[in-house]
């Protein structure tokens, strides 16, 4: 009785689908029957344009920063001239030591000041990508459209659950 069971049956193969973070058949017809559905194209469509969008908005961020310490830079450079000024000619005694003090001091100011900016700048986009919902650590849940039947159903990426219901804790 239970031995014959055993023998007939065959785990099937499985492939998991990176973009639609979904399990597939793992043969190659239903892989592809899968790729050229339309949720896959959907979700592949999707994801490759955040990619292009983050990239778009990283490098606006790194042009943000570099003008910004561009301009710190030249207001230290000018603060630098106007105390070096100001120092060696106010002291008799030793010009160059007073100098030189005061240019430490203001290259240790520009410094703090570029790490604050820099700091800043991490700290907005890191909040601009969660408010955006790209990343979203509190819930695990993701919605998305079945092919077949066009309703919505839901998916832990923590757990591998689904749910054709709203999970209580899912952030629409």
């Amino acid at each position: 009785g239970g031995g014959a069971m055993r023998e007939w049956w065959v785990s099937q193969k499985k492939n998991w689908c990176e973009i639609c973070r979904v399990w597939t058949g793992g043969h190659i017809q239903q892989i592809l029957k899968h790729k050229n559905g339309r949720m896959h194209q959907e979700h592949e469509e999707k994801m490759l344009k955040e990619a292009r969008q983050r990239e778009v908005d990283r490098e606006k961020d790194k042009k943000d920063v570099l003008n910004q310490i561009e301009q710190i830079e030249r207001a230290a450079q000018a603060a630098m001239v106007a105390s070096a000024a100001t120092a060696a000619g106010g002291t008799a005694g030793a010009p160059g030591r007073n100098a030189t003090t005061v240019l430490v001091a203001s290259r240790e100011a520009e410094k703090q000041r570029i790490e604050e900016t820099i700091d800043t700048v991490k700290r907005r986009r890191l909040e601009s990508t969660v408010a955006a919902g790209v990343v979203s650590p509190q819930c695990p849940w993701t919605r998305h459209t079945d092919p077949n039947s066009g309703q919505f159903y839901y998916y832990n990426s923590s757990t591998g659950q689904s749910s054709w219901e709203e999970p209580p804790e899912f952030a629409a």
